[in-house]
């Protein structure tokens, strides 16, 4: 048990901690007497937090003690791990001192607050305080009237005897004695310590490691710490020790350490799969396959009227209303007309009309509609979208729809109809494998077209695959697999569960991701299931989502709420990550609150997606319960997004408001460290191997929706400016401009749909949150966004301040400090609202702004600290044709700056707060703002300068004092790349092989001893060395005949297995050398494009000379740059056709241009120049066309 969990379980001694020699030496140097915890305790820990339970963490020791002793033991992120931490508890008198409570307190600065609480109503780390009030809160937060609590502690006289007597709760002894008397230790690995080797170890106690002697030893003076042995006239008497009786009294169970439990076979015993059967290339070329076996159908079906009977609801419905209109949903015929628009949502309806006629397969009219339906989309030439000829994502939704009802109905169609429809999932397959090499989604990480367009390439190849085309579909896999794994490599240095692109983008995203580790797993047994970002992702849509359910954050590119799902992927997280009910709780209360028609409705092309994958991943037997601190607002930070939201995931109504702030490294903290520190440098060289297109200039903007009306909200799916967002622009511009004389955010686009982030100024943009703090009700918020501005502009400090003082009350302050002999002179900020128009108000000279919203009326005011307050300008921004929404209402204010300090305040607030008096005064250092309302008057002090020995900001409220102190503010640890990260993907990858052999068998096995065993062979054969195939096929033909003719005999058999050639190791080799011979070409030919998007193939598939081969969990293998398949029999063909075309043409053009200076040069008629000239020029077009096609192509 390493030293200090035991503290940390039952708490430290209550003494001055600041005084004497040990508190001194150990705040010094806590590594030379503290040891951490193993990993163990931590996943433990984590596991049963993930799982619902409520952890409490209860100790005598003071707060900063506390805090030193668990950020070196557990983390800096220990507070993560416990919903309530008391510091100062004072056992035994905590649970003993009953009616004579002490009340609990807050703590400000580890101070703590000179007034007890009445009671504990919420979560947080509280000083002092009692059992009962504790009880009572237990109860809330469990919704039961009698919470059960297990209690771990190592003290008889503060831990067992109280807890056990007076709060009657169930109670672990930790008693490190065990260990010294036979009891075995827990086999824990120490975090950041060596694993250890494999086979059996000799047992140490945890001090002999460090030449100490375990203090759990038996006492050779003192004997057994449990049992007496008294010796009488040679007889031996064995009496229990008082210690002993003690811990059988008032302890439930007896351990020697935390790990006893945290690495027990009954924790281990948790399936890694999720319990996804691996099928081990066991297929027999039956279908479905997918994501269920054929044996699964009727479970499916029983289910659909059973424990699935509200989700197949939904399918049927849907289903329904394509059978009575087919015409509006069925694909056009036209090719033209296909690819006439954004065509998503073909591919996208597919895969749930496909599901309909699985659970109901004797609806009339249901398969003959589904068959049409394939039929269609097999008739297109290709399912492009004409206007984005180099996007493949409408051709990667249409290919996993197609292929995913392929899989589901196959058993219905006619063999002519598997035979074409094959045919058109291999061909798309193939064309999206080879743009895998010369797009961004090949190489772009963590951007929602990668998992999109390779889970497409991987279910077309697993369906290919099925049908016995193993080496297309082996080389289709394996690129997929090469480039998704990366991905998940990459995704681990995610803390907080986000996806930079925002919550609309992030469920497209995670769509395809979550599909994507169920497809690895079933087929391959990759598991991802205890990935920590996994762990973490529930917060991002929990933590995102406004009161009322129907509306997100919609920070970036976005729609109101979720493009796809996400109940989806709630109840993906809560079957194969959580397992608490909760995704199933927030799934259900989504679909119940769902917006049916205007703003916030679904999709058309997205509405039914994710039905029939909801539908599978849902896990019944998970019943929905919300977490634990649900129904009370709670301030949450994403330190890796840089964004902070407060009061998300409530029910709609008074004082449910919603507050959320970004400011943030751009691509987030993962990615722009990444680029900036030059981490995972094998795999990534900059920008150019991520995509922050869908991002905006955002740094240090907000929103606010007092009672859960949106005031102040994001302007959705829009053009790249800074005004555009509720931001702030400077002038006069020092730049280029896209709006002059206002200058924007470094990022602005002034003449692309996509955010500006791969070169110059706007690489290194980035805004920091310098504290998200909640004290007593309020909420403190500051930001930091100068680095998101030109430095030209010299602006040493834009800092944006927000105070939420009343859940209807907003105050936030704008500082703005400038260098010497800067330009700026004039800021301008921007508020909008994509749904009501603000209107111009004023009172006393104040001028401000209003919305009226039904019977909801919300105003904001501005005032500097100079006393001004310039009229604003209100209006609507229209967007530009190709963005999906119209615009956006918007505020603009417009405030003068000095030098070199300047601030303005805004309040911002709901029709339940009536304003009286707003004054703003200042100096120097800090900022005095006077408030009245009708029912408060508010003296706030913001300390805006740096220092030190004062807090951030401070509240006196009526008699009420609030602090928010500087020691409290956000603290962004440095964050280390994934250890062998090449060889965790080179690991994952092996796992391909093995399955594709085992499938070759099973295929050959089938034709043995029969006429078609030759063609077979043949086909899998036809890519490897063909001057040895028909000696190969001879050889494996002569091996299964003796194989057959051995059955039954008792000798040795033939082993038919070890005549088949190793085909993928081939292929491999060979597909490898011509991806690299092609894409050396192409950065030979084309540097410029090499240097961006080609060359980092390259650069993937160099060979690293001398690279030592890799080890990972014993198995040994070297380091392979899969690179997908050569061109396909069809390509190399067009490619030589063309390449002769090209040649032959070149040729007649050299002649008619010799004949023309040579003979007609001096020809009488002037109509045969003019005759030759055109034949001359027609010539020159097609030879250009074909140059053209010949470098697409590459041949």
């Amino acid at each position: 048990m390493p030293q200090g969990m035991d503290t940390l379980i039952s708490g430290l001694a209550a003494k001055n901690e600041d005084t004497g020699t040990y508190f001194p030496s150990v705040k010094r140097c806590p590594g030379r007497y503290l040891q951490p915890c193993s990993d163990a305790v931590k996943r433990w820990l984590r596991s049963m937090k993930n799982s619902g339970k409520i952890l409490l963490l209860i100790t005598s020791s003071h707060s900063d003690y506390c805090r030193l002793v668990c950020e070196h033991i557990l983390g800096t992120d220990f507070e993560e791990l416990f919903d309530i931490i008391i510091t100062n508890a004072l056992k035994p008198g905590f649970f003993s001192l009953v009616p004579q409570q002490r009340p609990f307190r807050t703590l400000v600065d580890d101070v703590e607050d000179s007034e007890g609480l009445p009671s504990l109503e919420k979560p947080g780390w509280y000083s002092q305080g009692n059992w009962p009030h504790l009880h009572e809160l237990l109860k809330t937060m469990t919704n039961k009237s009698e919470p059960k609590v297990v209690y771990f502690g190592d003290s008889m006289r503060s831990d067992m005897f109280p807890a056990c007597s007076f709060g009657k709760w169930e109670t672990v002894m930790i008693v490190e004695e065990m260990e010294g008397e036979g009891v075995p230790r827990a086999n824990a690995t120490p975090s950041n310590s060596p694993t250890p080797s494999e086979g059996p170890a000799e047992k140490k106690g945890k001090f002999e490691d460090q030449g100490m002697k375990s203090p759990s030893a038996v006492s050779n003076q003192w004997g057994s710490y449990f049992v007496d042995v008294q010796k009488n006239e040679g007889e031996e008497t064995r009496r229990l020790t008082w210690c002993c009786h003690s811990i059988h009294t008032y302890s439930t169970m007896a351990i020697p350490s935390i790990e006893a439990i945290a690495v027990s076979p009954a924790l281990a015993e948790v399936d890694p799969s999720g319990g996804i059967p691996f099928l081990g290339g066991n297929y027999e070329g039956t279908h479905p396959m997918l994501y269920f076996g054929r044996a699964e159908v009727e479970e499916l079906q029983r289910a659909a009227v059973g424990t699935h009977k509200a989700l197949a609801r939904q399918i049927r419905e849907a289903g329904e209303a394509i059978l009575e209109r087919p015409e509006e949903y069925l694909p056009p015929w036209n090719p033209a007309e296909f690819s006439a628009r954004w065509n998503e949502v073909y591919g996208n309806n597919l895969g749930l009309l496909s599901m309909f006629c699985l659970l109901y397969p004797h609806r009339a009219g249901a398969l003959d509609v589904a068959k049409e339906y394939m039929e269609r989309m097999a008739a297109q030439p290709n399912w492009m979208v004409k206007d984005a000829p180099w996007d493949e994502v409408p051709i990667a939704h249409s290919l996993v729809g197609f292929a995913t009802a392929y899989d589901f109905l196959y058993e219905y169609l006619s063999k002519v109809q598997q035979e074409h429809f094959l045919q058109v999932i291999g061909n798309a397959s193939r064309y999206m494998y080879e743009k895998s090499y010369h797009r961004g989604w090949g190489f772009q990480y963590l951007h929602n077209h990668q998992p999109t367009n390779c889970v497409a390439l991987l279910t077309g190849s697993l369906v290919v695959m099925n049908q016995g085309y193993l080496q297309e579909a082996y080389l289709w896999t394996k690129q997929a697999l090469a480039i998704m794994e990366k991905s998940m490599v990459l995704l681990q240095d995610v803390t907080d569960g986000s996806l930079y692109e925002g919550v609309a983008y992030g469920t497209y995203t995670t769509r395809s991701l979550f599909q994507y580790m169920h497809l690895v797993q079933r087929h391959f047994d990759i598991g991802h299931f205890s990935h920590p970002w996994l762990h973490k992702h529930f917060a991002f849509l929990y933590r995102t989502v406004l009161p009322g359910f129907q509306r997100t954050v919609a920070i970036a590119d976005s729609n109101y709420n979720w493009f796809y799902g996400p109940e989806s992927q709630l109840v993906f997280l809560d079957r194969y990550v959580m397992r608490n009910g909760s995704g199933n709780w927030l799934a259900e209360v989504i679909r119940q609150n769902r917006v049916l028609e205007g703003p916030g409705q679904a999709g058309r092309g997205q509405r039914w997606c994710t039905l029939h994958t909801e539908f599978l991943w849902y896990d019944a037997s998970l019943q929905p319960t919300p977490p634990p601190d649900y129904g009370t607002s709670h301030l949450h930070y994403f330190e890796d997004w840089g964004v902070v939201t407060y009061g998300s995931a409530l029910p709609a109504g008074k004082n449910r408001t919603f507050l959320s702030f970004k400011s943030g490294k751009l691509g987030g903290r993962a990615i722009f460290d990444i680029v900036h520190q030059n981490k995972y440098k094998d795999w990534i060289k900059g920008w150019r191997n991520f995509n922050a297109g869908h991002e905006h200039p955002d740094q240090n903007s907000f929103t606010f929706a007092p009672n859960g009306v949106p005031f102040i909200t994001e302007a959705l799916y829009g053009p790249k400016y800074t005004s555009l967002n509720n931001a702030v622009m400077f002038g006069p511009a020092v730049s280029e401009s896209c709006f002059a004389p206002w200058e924007g955010q470094v990022t602005e686009a002034c003449n692309s749909k996509w955010l500006k982030y791969k070169h110059g100024q706007a690489a290194d943009c980035q805004g920091q949150v310098e504290a998200a703090l909640e004290r007593q009700g309020m909420v403190f918020i500051r930001g930091e966004g100068q680095g998101a501005y030109n430095p030209e502009l010299k602006i040493k400090s834009f800092q944006r301040n927000l105070l939420l003082l009343h859940p209807e009350l907003l105050l936030m302050v704008d500082h703005i400090q400038l260098h010497s002999g800067s330009p700026t002179r004039s800021m301008s900020a921007f508020f909008h609202n994509t749904d009501m128009p603000f209107q111009k108000t004023q009172v006393d000279g104040v001028h401000g702004a209003v919305i009226t919203h039904g019977s909801e009326t919300s105003k904001m005011f501005w005032l500097d600290d100079a006393g001004g307050s310039e009229m604003g300008t209100v209006g609507y921004r229209s967007y530009p044709r190709g963005y999906p929404y119209n615009g956006s209402n918007y505020v603009n204010v417009t405030m003068p700056l000095r030098y070199p300090t300047s601030r303005v305040a805004y309040i911002i607030f709901g029709s339940g707060v009536d304003v009286q008096s707003f004054s703003v005064h200042g100096d120097s250092e800090t900022l005095d703002i006077y408030l009245a309302t009708g029912d408060h008057t508010y003296t706030i002090y913001l300390f805006t300068d740096v220092v030190p020995t004062k807090p951030m900001a401070m509240v006196l409220m009526d008699q009420k004092k609030v602090v928010f102190e500087r020691t409290a503010g956000t603290n962004e640890q440095p964050l280390e790349e994934v250890e062998e990260y090449v060889n965790v993907v080179e690991d994952n990858l092996q796992h391909v092989k093995p399955v594709f052999q085992q499938l070759e068998r099973h295929i050959l096995s089938r034709v043995l001893n029969t006429d078609s065993f030759h063609k077979t062979a043949e086909r899998l054969l036809k890519s490897s060395d063909k001057k040895k195939t028909p000696g190969t096929i001879e050889k494996m033909f002569s091996r299964s005949k003796k194989q057959g003719k051995g059955k039954g005999k008792g000798g040795k058999k033939a082993s038919f297995s070890d005549s088949l050639p190793d085909i993928f190791s081939q292929i491999e080799v060979r597909e490898k050398k011509e991806r690299q011979r092609t894409m050396k070409r192409v950065y030979e030919e084309v540097p410029e494009e090499a240097d961006g998007d080609s060359r980092a193939f390259i650069e993937y598939s160099d060979l690293r000379k001398g690279k030592k081969v890799g080890f990972v969990k014993g198995r040994k293998f070297k380091e392979v740059r899969v690179g997908a398949t050569a061109e396909s029999d069809n390509m190399f063909n067009a490619t030589s056709y063309i390449r002769l075309f090209l040649i032959l043409n070149i040729a007649t053009f050299f002649v008619l241009l010799a004949v023309l200076l040579t003979r007609f040069q001096r020809a009488q008629s002037l109509h045969t120049q003019r005759c030759l000239y055109c034949v001359l020029l027609i010539d020159s077009f097609i030879l250009l066309c074909l140059y053209s096609s010949c470098s697409q192509t590459q041949c």
